[in-house]
């Protein structure tokens, strides 16, 4: 990544993001990360792209650079958001279903229906 180039929050997440693309273009097609999961990624990365980058101006940060484990933790949060979209669709398909235990924490099971396509009885 050439520094010199980087004039924004967007052109730093833009520099990851492409450098993302070509990393996984270099892997089969079938190791590939999903492409939804993928865009999440990404989106994270213009978020805090342009969050680092304005506390690096201020000097409230001293690199608008991410370090490694901000990297993990913006893949972990996309990695939450696709997890809960299968959650969310499985749901609207009727496949599991949502209760809310005492403490009020959400619970998932398998409907009949889920079952059922478990089986192969669908």
């Amino acid at each position: 990544m050439d520094k010199d180039n980087i004039q924004s929050g967007q052109d730093y997440a833009r520099a990851l993001i492409d450098q993302i693309v070509v990393g996984e273009l270099d892997v089969p097609a079938n190791e590939r990360i999903d492409s939804k999961l993928l865009q999440y990624w990404c989106e994270e990365i213009q978020d805090f792209a342009e969050v680092t980058w304005t506390d690096y101006l201020t000097g409230k940060r001293e690199s608008y650079l991410f370090d490694e484990d901000e990297i993990r933790g913006l893949y972990e949060k996309a990695g939450l958001r696709f997890a809960s979209d299968i959650l969310n669709s499985l749901v609207d398909k009727e496949m599991i279903g949502v209760g809310v235990r005492n403490d009020g924490e959400l619970v998932y099971s398998l409907t009949e229906k889920g079952k059922k396509h478990l089986e192969g009885e669908d």
